[in-house]
């Protein structure tokens, strides 16, 4: 690779150099160091024809036919190594570079990021290819499409998508279901957020949040909510001192309650994003995608977790722009200033660990995500336990690639 380690386990087919077509002369795999050796008979390439061998390196591919699972390996979209009019009977090519599954530079990245050679298709191909589709067919699926479920809950009962009902199902259920914790003394669940050592643009406001919770009628229900500014006000620096929160509660005048709703669900909104969706979700599976790939390849554990990757990193490098850049949406439509948003992932990022890690325990009847989340990780847990241990030996034998991975992984 491009830091001079050897490639292991990668097939590579030998080609003669043609015009029109390449004439397959035979084919092989690298050893743990890279090297590798293949045999070839110099007639394939025809009548009078010197060969002109060509590698092509080739990497696998996981598919699935009416529950049959395949493995098939296609050319990796390298430039391929070319020698021309080899006549030797032995002939050596030397060290070979491979872009395999390289690191985009870290220079303005918060994570570890796929290269220019991660996947098979050219960055942002996935997203365009789904916005030709909707573009095309969107007249016809979007009449189908069913409306967002607060659109639907307002139009059967205007301000219920407002309620403080709505609040406690969105913290126990929503797109961020938040790691709720207890006040002392009263036992109300809270939530907390903090723009503290971040800076902002000076145009949008930006206070820390801090919504209570009771329990009610099997659920939870928003029933006060503390917000603090920063002494200075919007053109504070990031270490400014903040303001004694003011208090809102549920029993306040509608409107007056209604506007402290509104701040708390725009930060809910903005931290979700940033943290659970963008940061935990997206580029924490990039970060294993890329060693992943890189180093699995005849390990059985390949077919299992492979499908799981693919089209990832297409989506993130096309999200890229759409939520982190200058242009994007997290930029703004939010108080983040430059480089904030790549400050906070690079910050919460380093805390990530799956050491001891466990599904979370409902704290109420309707906390559904935690009882589905319970029930899948069991679902997964006996899945992958019977995978592994069906295929027990060839990850045995293939453990390396593993270690291999592993060191990767923690190197980057």
């Amino acid at each position: 690779d491009r830091r001079g380690n050897g490639v292991h386990n990668l097939k590579l087919k030998l080609y003669d150099a043609d015009c029109l077509i390449d004439d397959k002369l035979g084919e092989g795999t690298t050893d743990m160091d890279g090297s590798f050796y293949i045999t070839y008979n110099p007639d394939k390439a025809g009548l009078l024809d010197t060969p002109d061998l060509k590698i092509v390196p080739c990497t696998p591919t996981v598919l699935y036919k009416n529950s049959v699972l395949t493995i098939v390996y296609t050319p990796w979209p390298a430039d391929s190594l070319s020698c021309s009019n080899v006549s030797s009977p032995d002939f050596n090519l030397g060290d070979v570079n491979i872009p395999l599954w390289e690191y985009a530079d870290m220079t303005n990245q918060a994570t570890p990021r796929a290269g220019a050679y991660a996947q098979h298709l050219k960055k942002g191909n996935t997203l365009e290819i789904v916005g030709s589709v909707l573009e095309v067919l969107g007249s016809v699926i979007g009449k189908n499409l069913p409306k967002p479920m607060t659109t639907r809950m307002e139009e059967d009962s205007p301000g219920s998508a407002l309620c403080d009902a709505f609040h406690g199902e969105m913290m126990l259920n929503g797109f961020n279901p938040e790691l709720l914790k207890v006040e002392e003394g009263t036992g109300r669940y809270y939530v907390s957020h903090s723009w503290k050592g971040y800076a902002v643009d000076g145009k949008h406001f930006a206070p820390d949040t801090e919504a209570y919770f009771v329990a009610k009628d099997g659920g939870l229900a928003l029933d006060e909510i503390r917000i603090a500014t920063r002494t200075g006000g919007f053109q504070a620096g990031p270490d400014a001192a903040l303001s004694e929160p003011k208090i809102f509660k549920s029993t306040d005048h509608p409107d007056l309650w209604a506007r402290a709703k509104l701040v708390f669900r725009s930060n809910y909104f903005f931290f979700g994003e940033v943290y659970t969706h963008l940061m935990e979700t997206h580029l924490n599976v990039e970060q294993y995608l890329v060693p992943f790939y890189k180093h699995i390849r005849l390990n059985p554990i390949f077919a299992l977790l492979s499908p799981h990757g693919v089209g990832t990193v297409q989506i993130n490098q096309g999200s890229d722009k759409l939520l982190t850049s200058e242009e994007g949406i997290l930029q703004t439509h939010s108080a983040a200033g430059p480089y904030v948003v790549n400050q906070m992932i690079h910050e919460r990022f380093g805390g990530l660990d799956w050491y001891g890690w466990s599904p979370r325990e409902p704290v109420c009847e309707r906390h559904l995500f935690a009882k589905v989340q319970r029930l899948y990780w069991d679902v997964l847990e006996e899945y992958v336990g019977g995978f592994l241990k069906e295929h027990e030996a060839g990850v045995e034998a293939h453990w390396n690639e593993v270690c291999s991975f592993s060191e990767e992984l923690v190197l980057n």
